[in-house]
């Protein structure tokens, strides 16, 4: 369609209000529905719903899904600066563009701007308008009088700062006794997810189980027929033997869980963990030991990224992801784009002889989780910051992890760990929230899953979280009683578990049913 579109006259109305408030208030939530690390961000006061316009949208969808539409400047500015995390891609009518331009050091994760000029700019206004742009704006990718010329910018870009750059990390500084457990909560949390929970998890088995899994996803790219049908042809063909292929290879998936790496989305982890299990599993059985190699991957920041890169010499990185590495430094910093004017291009030089696997004579795959000393940070003379990363191995991470984890409570079950760490830093509805979806995901009839039960409902108690406290020890006693039988090997438990719904009742105030659980505890342990 491009520049052939007839496009609508600033002074004829714009249905947007209600559209605005709608996706400002469910775009800046974290939600288990943000799958991906980038938002596209069209403002446009003569943008028009009509079937031209859709089938545009439609196409910017397949790029980036998450698409939200302005026609008012103060609304558009408002919900970029309202953003965390994802990238900002936006296109913008020339009229709008130099005030955007204007503040843009207020726009943190704003990446790149693609202006659209409609019929009313004239050719000398408009080359005017591109000089302006290529002298001063290097955050302006391109002046564009057609979408498609727009929208094929806009794909190679988010090809490359959305799926090539996007690397999952996380930092403990080289100054361990002076960073508190707050900074250090997500190296930890991720840490703790990989050892204590990854592997405990059982794999969806059921078809409603699997429907489970793929049904939010779907729901996401409703209208996304490209991601749909990826999707759908995942969930009908995946093979856990075939795992790293297909990762290496769906978009959606891997745009998925650097995502829920990224932000620690546990709603989606715990989803997606059969494709980590399998992946793990893959690297396991491949796992080779040799010699300390060098391998090399490339990667353009922004100037906040390097900055916390380059404060951490000598701290530790954790990569949150698999992630594919080259065997030579030429080949790695071919596959970055080199012509951004905002972005320093970093090379990490992997130092390795474990936690990686071959998958083609060029590259290798590393773990994820695996974890580095920072040797080295700096710019050589081709214009390129080297880090030179040393892996290390599992106790000596462990050992660093202690520092923090000696001061959290360990009488719960170390699967809450996680939990636990956000109660202790007042963070109690994201340990609600991990509490809830751990046991929602763990077998509904196993005596682990009712201990863990408990645990949290002692933890819930203590909180004067009365009804989840109830419900969690209701749900363990269940399942002690389920397998109790004849032989009464479980009896133990339920006196406990009864002793500790008889607490809940006294400490809520409700007397009778204390005393009544408090006997039926008595009575069992007269049996016992």
């Amino acid at each position: 369609m491009g520049s052939a579109l007839k496009r609508q006259r600033p002074n004829e109305s714009l249905e947007l209000t209600n559209l605005v408030k709608k996706v400002r208030t469910r775009s800046i939530l974290e939600t288990q529905d943000d799958f991906e690390e980038c938002v596209l961000v069209w403002l446009d006061a003569s943008l028009k719903y009509n079937d031209d316009w859709t089938e545009e949208f439609n196409h910017a969808r397949e790029i980036i899904q998450n698409l939200k539409i302005f026609d008012k400047l103060n609304d558009c500015i408002n919900f970029m600066k309202m953003i965390v995390n994802d990238k900002i891609f936006l296109i913008v009518s020339h009229q709008f563009a130099q005030s955007i331009c204007a503040i843009k050091s207020e726009l943190r994760f704003l990446a790149s701007i693609y202006v659209y000029c409609d019929d009313s700019l004239s050719l000398p206004q408009r080359t005017q308008f591109e000089t302006w742009a290529k002298e001063n704006e290097p955050i302006i990718t391109g002046v564009y009088t057609d979408l498609t010329d727009c929208f094929a910018q806009l794909t190679k870009d988010v090809r490359d700062i959305c799926d090539h750059d996007s690397i999952p990390m996380t930092f403990l500084s080289p100054q361990l006794k002076s960073m508190t457990l707050k900074q250090a909560s997500p190296f930890l949390i991720f840490q703790l997810f990989l050892r204590n929970i990854l592997f405990n998890l059982p794999k969806p088995t059921t078809h409603q189980d699997k429907q489970r899994v793929f049904r939010s996803c779907l729901f996401y790219y409703t209208d996304n027929e490209k991601r749909t049908e990826e999707i759908t042809h995942f969930e009908q063909h995946y093979e856990s033997a075939a795992a790293i292929d297909w990762y290496l290879r769906a978009k959606f998936l891997s745009r998925l869980l650097h995502k829920a790496s990224q932000t620690m989305n546990f709603a989606l982890l715990f989803n997606y963990t059969f494709v980590l299990q399998d992946l793990q599993q893959t690297m396991n059985e491949k796992a080779i030991t040799s010699p300390t190699e060098i391998f090399y991957r490339a990667q353009n920041l922004n100037a906040d990224d390097l900055y916390r890169l380059r404060t951490n010499l000598k701290g530790i990185i954790s990569i949150n992801c698999y992630l594919d590495l080259c065997k030579t430094s030429t080949q790695a910093v071919n596959e970055v784009s080199l012509t951004s004017n905002t972005l320093e291009t970093v090379l990490y030089h992997f130092s390795l002889n474990h936690s990686y696997i071959p998958i083609s004579d060029e590259k290798v795959l590393l773990a994820i989780g695996s974890t580095f000393r920072i040797e080295h940070i700096g710019m050589e003379m081709d214009g390129i910051w080297h880090v030179h990363l040393n892996l290390l191995t599992k106790e000596e991470v462990n050992g660093q992890m202690e520092v923090f984890l000696k001061d959290i409570d360990q009488l719960s079950h170390e699967m809450l760990t996680i939990g636990v760490i956000w109660d202790k830093l007042k963070q109690s509805t994201k340990a609600d929230r991990f509490y809830r979806l751990l046991i929602d995901h763990l077998s509904k009839d196993n005596i682990e899953t009712a201990s863990i039960c408990n645990y949290v409902g002692v933890i819930t108690r203590l909180k004067c979280q009365y009804a989840s406290a109830l419900m969690y020890h209701q749900q363990a006693l269940q399942i002690y009683k389920k397998h109790n039988g004849n032989s009464s090997s479980f009896a133990e438990e339920i006196d406990r578990t009864y002793v500790q719904l008889a607490l809940v009742y006294q400490e809520s105030g409700d007397m009778s049913r204390a005393i009544q659980y408090f006997q039926l505890a008595s009575k069992l342990g007269e049996e016992i």
